[in-house]
């Protein structure tokens, strides 16, 4: 199988992967809501901010063991040589993430006490979700890495199909649980511990029977850890402020307001985070592909993999955030069939959602930076947006609410297009920029524009929220037709007749 198709054929598993996810958000998040309250609800979003504490150790072990994994691959490396790293990171992994589960275990009363307010909820009910998050997060985290050793190994159909099982078991056994047994939120998290529990346990089985058999046993190896130091400690540094850019503004308003509306845009902010159910599998795909070609020193192969890939990316993410961004207040109706909740949160969507198009379209020159371990750029650049931007966000956000926090993500990831990106190309491609926007990003922006925009100004909406649901998936997929189109048929036509 050649790289190119095996590159696409991940691309699709991911998609396929992430696609499971969003299909079981969509089935089942209204009905937590309608079990368990907006407050409970809200309490789910905490405990997506705290699963977020866990990314900086990721990213600077994961992102090393997909980086490390691919690399070795690519050399036909010693069996050994794997093992021993999969060993070498599980010894980080277990002790960091049992350190975290019992620092929230411990702070439970505190964070009830000092941060989180509930009204309808009682406080003894939120200490004990607290208390379940933090078991919960101890087995939840090290899945990570055994994701990130599959993704490295370049098994991403197979990543993908365990992982949609264990999606449908954490949604859909939560949904019968609350249903059936006891619709409280300590059962919802108390079913997360056990499937977290589970799924890392097989994980961590799985991968380990997919590496090569060697005669010597897997050991711990300081060597493995000074040999990519640099490259771990630059993605620490970095997922830590990244975590604190991307949570500033939820831990902000989950301080200022009151817990309902923090549960308002955290239901935004879920939706809005959907698009990376879009970005991810492309990033995940490409990622072990551009570090292949760093490893076999192929600059210019890299090169025309990093545009293709740009180009199909910028396809699919523009279509999908106009056409949320425009069809913000149906979607939510249509999703959670609350016509007060979708008023108060569609504004916020459609913020949060270009904003997050313009993050997207920072993933593969990101990718770009990982595989040649180049992290200086984007530990700088961080460390400036955090200086500068969690005031902002807090002075927004306390001045204008959830609607100030979603417009200063906006910015900030327009920012990252307009003066990061060229120091990217130039370090590591000698240029590039105005091919990169004149050819992958600016024509699908202008066209799937144009197309959801139009479509809103054009189409009278049906009442009945099931036509509703079709004609803004008919918006989207004759968005992607059209931009595909003109992308891959169009555009090289054009290009050819004008260089004619």
């Amino acid at each position: 199988m050649s790289a190119a198709i095996k590159v696409y054929r991940n691309i699709v598993a991911n998609f396929i992967g992430k696609g499971t996810g969003a299909l079981a958000s969509f089935l089942f998040i209204p009905s937590y809501i309608k079990l368990l309250g907006i407050e409970a609800y809200a309490l789910i979003g905490f405990f997506i901010i705290l699963t977020n504490l866990f990314v900086p150790f990721d990213a600077a072990l994961g992102s090393s063991l997909n980086r490390e994994m691919s690399r070795l691959s690519a050399q036909n490396a010693k069996p050994e040589e794997m093992r021993n790293l999969l060993r070498t990171l599980e010894w980080i992994y277990w002790p960091v993430a049992c350190f975290l589960g019992l620092a929230i275990l411990i702070g439970s009363k505190f964070i009830v006490s000092y941060w989180i307010t509930p009204n309808a909820l009682s406080v003894q009910n939120v200490q004990q979700s607290i208390f379940l998050m933090g078991l919960a997060l101890i087995f939840q985290w090290p899945i990570s890495l055994y994701n990130s050793g599959l993704a490295g190994l370049q098994k991403q159909v197979t990543l993908n199909s365990i992982q949609t099982v264990f999606v449908f078991l954490r949604y859909g056994g939560a949904f019968l649980i609350l249903t059936f047994l006891s619709p409280t939120v300590q059962a919802f998290f108390l079913w997360q511990l056990i499937i977290s529990a589970i799924h890392s346990v097989f994980m961590a089985i799985y991968l380990w029977c997919l590496l090569p058999k060697s005669a010597v046993s897997a050991s711990f190896g300081l060597g493995y850890l000074k040999q990519c130091r640099n490259f771990v400690a630059g993605m620490g540094i970095l997922s830590i402020l990244t975590i604190i850019l991307m949570n500033c503004d939820k831990l902000i308003l989950s301080k200022i307001l009151p817990l309902e509306q923090f549960g308002y845009y955290s239901l935004a902010a879920t939706a809005a985070n959907g698009l990376y159910l879009f970005i991810t599998p492309v990033f995940s795909a490409f990622f072990p592909r551009f570090s292949e070609l760093v490893a076999l020193g192929e600059k210019e192969k890299l090169k025309q993999v990093y545009y293709n890939g740009s180009k199909l990316l910028a396809t699919i993410v523009f279509p999908l955030a106009f056409t949320i961004a425009f069809f913000s207040q149906e979607m939510l109706l249509i999703w959670t069939k609350n016509a007060a909740l979708s008023e108060v949160s569609y504004p916020i969507l459609g913020l949060l959602i270009l904003g997050t198009a313009c993050n997207g379209l920072m993933n593969l020159p990101f990718a770009l930076q990982l595989s040649y371990g180049w992290t200086k750029l984007a530990v700088i650049q961080n460390i400036v947006s955090v200086i500068l931007l969690c005031p902002a966000f807090y002075y927004l956000a306390e001045r204008f609410g959830a609607i100030g926090a979603a417009s200063m993500w906006l910015i900030h990831n327009l920012g990252c297009i307009v003066f990061i990106l060229p120091i990217i190309h130039r370090k590591l491609l000698n240029g590039g920029l105005v091919k990169w926007y004149s050819q992958a990003v600016l024509p699908p922006l202008i066209i799937a524009f144009l197309v959801t925009y139009a479509a809103k100004m054009v189409f009278t909406f049906p009442v009945v929220p099931f036509e509703q649901f079709f004609v803004i998936i008919g918006v989207f997929i004759f968005g992607i037709l059209a931009t595909t189109f003109f992308m891959y048929q169009a555009q090289p036509w054009l290009k050819s007749k004008l260089l004619s």
